[in-house]
């Protein structure tokens, strides 16, 4: 029996064994058995996801499912456990918490006598644990954000944590609530200033994130905010290449609302009806039908209204992302 079955069956969930995945691709199967009960899965499981791999064409649509599954149950299973290696679980609630200031300038006065050095310290303890980072270089605010911690992720902003902190492959604490639909949380971050087209590594946006999970009100937030509807990744993928290549219609509906291109072609030169699974007629014709309109526009116009092959990210990210 392969080592993920056997896992998943010894832990009582038979039911999640990803049959196709073991059998097409064997080797993911093993790192995900290897990573299970390790914080590293949680992010192994959506990179393969989010497939934003320059060059990557996508699992097949019984293994896409499967992988859903599994991240879902593991996203369960574990936050029944987070608790323990959040290093913010065990303090109390804010009004709770005495009012000694944990920052000193010039022009404040520290508490007289010995308890002065125990109040700085304190303070300088808190900031290290916040920006405490792990083997994915999540600090705790990440974590927390791709949680969906309101209560949690409204404090440690309450406590300087840095709200625009990147992961080692330079995903924000907004990217990863995008990506699990985590809209009161999204809502404290771009309040807190956090731009909405703040790019990873290979220039992903959070709203990208966002279709490609179907979550519409994500996606709805982040364009009321600016997000660039077009905007592109490293690969020419855009937030409509995301959501039509995963089969979400409202999450189409609602970028096609706020403009974005149905034209509009990816580095491989796929355009978001290029990339429709074969199984969602309905969404096929709606994109026909959209790109036709667009071009009839052009025609009426003399102009294509946006350009067939999206413009590629800038090469360095900006400071905050």
């Amino acid at each position: 029996m392969p080592q993920l079955s056997a896992l998943l069956t010894a832990i009582g969930h038979p039911e999640l064994v990803p049959h196709e995945l073991q059998q097409r691709y064997p080797h993911i199967a093993e790192r995900i058995a290897e990573r299970w009960g390790s914080d590293a899965l949680t992010g192994y499981l959506d990179e393969l996801i989010i497939m934003e791999q320059p060059g990557r064409q996508g699992f097949p649509p019984e293994v896409g499912q499967e992988l859903m599954r599994l991240s879902i149950a593991w996203a369960a299973l574990s936050g029944a456990t987070a608790d323990e290696s959040d290093p913010w679980a065990g303090e109390p609630d804010m009004h709770t918490i005495p009012s000694a200031p944990t920052r000193f300038s010039a022009t404040d006065s520290a508490p007289a006598g010995k308890h002065s050095s125990t109040v700085l310290h304190f303070g300088a303890s808190r900031q290290a644990s916040q920006e405490r980072r792990d083997e994915q270089g999540w600090t705790a605010l990440i974590r927390a954000c791709h949680q969906g911690r309101t209560e949690e992720v409204a404090r440690l902003l309450q406590q300087n944590a840095s709200a625009s902190a990147c992961d080692s492959d330079g995903y924000q604490g907004l990217h990863w609530a995008a990506l699990q639909g985590h809209v009161p949380v999204m809502a404290l971050l771009l309040g807190h200033g956090i731009n909405p087209n703040v790019r990873s590594d290979k220039g992903i946006t959070p709203l990208m994130l966002a279709a490609s999970r179907g979550e519409e009100r994500a996606c709805a937030l982040l364009l009321r905010e600016g997000a660039g509807v077009n905007a592109v990744s490293a690969d020419g993928w855009s937030a409509l290449h995301k959501a039509a290549a995963n089969g979400h219609v409202g999450t189409v509906l609602r970028l096609l609302e706020f403009g974005a291109s149905p034209l509009q072609a990816n580095h491989a030169g796929k355009t978001a009806l290029d990339l429709v699974p074969a199984e969602h007629a309905r969404l096929a014709q709606l994109l026909d039908e959209a790109s036709s309109a667009c071009e009839r526009e052009a025609d009426w116009h003399g102009a294509v209204p946006f350009p067939k092959t999206a413009t590629p990210h800038p090469a360095q990210r900006s400071s905050n992302g």
